[in-house]
C-alpha cells in the first residue's frame, strides 16, 4: 500500500483521471495552498488531492462574496466542513496535477489541473493553514469486458463520423468534359468546381477569366454573346 501526504481540495463535483479541472481560486486557505505548491519547481509536478463533499459547503458560507447573515462566521481551513471534516468527505477522490497556476493581481488563482491517480482518503488535518490529507494511492486495474466496451466505442464513434460527413460523401465527384463546363457556362452558374485549381489534359478550367467574359467563376472565355468556348478546347460552341 502507497500513501502520500498532499493539500486537500474539497469540490461539490468529482474528478477521474485524466479529465481537466480548471479552477478559481479566491478563497484564502485555498490561496495559500497555491503559493506553496508554487514553490514547488516547474520540472515536478504541482499536486494535491481532490475529494467530493458529502457534507458540507464548497465556499463557506462566511468567506468573502458569500454573505449569509444566518451563519455563523467561521475561520480555519475547515471552514464549512463541520467539527469532522473526515466525515464531511467521500472516501474516494483523485490526486490532480496543477498544470498551470496564475496568479491575478488581487491575489486570486488561476488554475488548470489533471486527474492522474485515484486515491482513498484516510485522514485529514486541519492544523495548518490549509487542510492535508493522508491518502492511498489505488492501482487502476482494467476489468474483463475493456476490451469490448473499447470495441464499442470506436464502431460508434466511426458510426458518428460518417453522419458528421454526410450522405454521399465518400463518392468520388463523376468528371467534367469540357461540353459539360460550356453547358454551365451557357447558363452564367458557377459550377462548383471552379474554387479549384488542377492541371489536366482537357479543361484547365482556371480561375482567370478572359478579357469580356461575362462569368464570375472563370471556367471559360467568352466571344460574343452568342458564342462561348472553353479555355482549354478549341471547339467553340
Amino acid at each position: 500500500m502507497t500513501t502520500v501526504r498532499l493539500p486537500l481540495f474539497p469540490l461539490n463535483t468529482v474528478l477521474f483521471p485524466g479529465l481537466v479541472l480548471p479552477l478559481n481560486v479566491f478563497e484564502e486557505r485555498y490561496r495559500a495552498m497555491m503559493r506553496e505548491l508554487l514553490k514547488t519547481p516547474e520540472e515536478e509536478p504541482r499536486r494535491f488531492a481532490v475529494v467530493a463533499i458529502r457534507d458540507g459547503y464548497e465556499v463557506a458560507p462566511s468567506a468573502p462574496g458569500m454573505p449569509d447573515p444566518t451563519a455563523e462566521p467561521e475561520r480555519g481551513p475547515a471552514a464549512g466542513f463541520g467539527p469532522d471534516p473526515l466525515a464531511a468527505f467521500h472516501q474516494m477522490g483523485c490526486i490532480a496535477d496543477a498544470a498551470t497556476v496564475r496568479e491575478r493581481p488581487g491575489g486570486t488563482f488561476e488554475v488548470l489541473a489533471t486527474g492522474t491517480t485515484r486515491v482513498r482518503l484516510l485522514s485529514v488535518d486541519a492544523s495548518g493553514p490549509y487542510l492535508t490529507a493522508e491518502l492511498e494511492e489505488l492501482a487502476e486495474e482494467p476489468g474483463d469486458e475493456a476490451g469490448a466496451l473499447a470495441e464499442g466505442v470506436l464502431r460508434a464513434f466511426r458510426q458518428y463520423q460518417k453522419r458528421l460527413a454526410g450522405p454521399g460523401s465518400g463518392r468520388s465527384r463523376p468528371a467534367r468534359s469540357c461540353r459539360t463546363t460550356r453547358a454551365w457556362c451557357r447558363t452564367w452558374w458557377r459550377p462548383p468546381w471552379c474554387t479549384t485549381r488542377r492541371p489536366s489534359s482537357g479543361c484547365s478550367r482556371r480561375r482567370t477569366p478572359r478579357p469580356g467574359c461575362g462569368t464570375s467563376c472563370g471556367s471559360c472565355a467568352a466571344r460574343p454573346p452568342s458564342s462561348v468556348i472553353c479555355r482549354r478546347c478549341p471547339r467553340s460552341s
